[in-house]
């Protein structure tokens, strides 16, 4: 069976664990999470033969979420491996792959992308709340959106049919709409067990995070300081594809 290549991709904290998840409710669709990581460090491209089944389940000891890690990763990759043979739809779940532009565009020209776009406050609040982990804090995060709307938006603009833009309040808002088109843009049905999945996760959007939002941005020296360096006009040209 010829199956459909896909990327999902983001700034960091944009939300693409979740959804990379709801995907994998539809049985057609496979989507694995950041399978590629370690060796897009190594090389700063994806091996072309990502998405073949012998090598998307074949596991290095420096792959990050490895199956041997974590009985949840063992039981994620065994549920994808025995579904992937009938799947319509493989791929991985990349957040910072724009990074990586232009080289992926080229070594994937068939491939799918689906980008969520986040807004700065909720992405920045994200980014601070695990700077001792990290050891980055809100100003990297709005750095990197900056970045990931540029290069979002430079791509879509070349290869348009290529590209989905998912914005991610208007998403989890729970309009059914927003899941039609992603099934439609994957060219898969929409299963009832995602669509089950999508009502508990915007009831757990608007319950939590949009909360977590607005405790955030009254920190007014944080606030000024996001206004200051976050590029807004490529944000919005971005929202225009959503």
């Amino acid at each position: 069976m010829e199956k459909t290549e896909l990327f999902v991709l983001g700034c960091p904290h944009s939300g693409t664990t979740r959804f990379a998840h709801l995907l994998n409710t539809n049985p057609d669709v496979c989507v694995g999470v950041e399978r590629a990581t370690s060796f897009l460090r190594r090389t700063n491209r994806l091996p072309k033969n990502l998405l073949q089944k012998e090598i998307f389940f074949t596991f290095e000891e420096c792959d990050a979420k490895r199956p041997d890690t974590s009985p949840i990763w063992k039981d994620f990759y065994d549920d994808l491996e025995a579904r992937w043979d009938q799947a319509r739809v493989v791929g991985d779940k990349l957040p910072s792959l724009f990074l990586f532009f232009p080289q992926v565009l080229e070594d994937f020209p068939e491939a799918k992308f689906i980008s969520l776009s986040k807004n700065i406050y909720q992405v920045a609040q994200s980014w601070d709340r695990r700077t001792d982990l990290s050891g980055m804090n809100y100003k990297d995060g709005v750095k990197r959106w900056n970045r990931a709307n540029i290069e979002v938006l430079k791509a879509i603009e070349d290869r348009p049919n290529n590209w989905l833009v998912v914005q991610v309040e208007k998403f989890f808002d729970g309009d059914i709409s927003e899941l039609r088109r992603v099934t439609d843009f994957l060219g898969v049905s929409l299963h009832p067990k995602m669509l089950e999945d999508f009502r508990k996760a915007a009831r757990h959007y608007q319950e939590n995070l949009k909360e977590s939002e607005a405790s955030f941005i009254t920190d007014a020296e944080k606030l000024d300081t996001i206004k200051a360096q976050a590029d807004f006009s490529a944000y919005e040209r971005l929202l225009k594809y959503a």
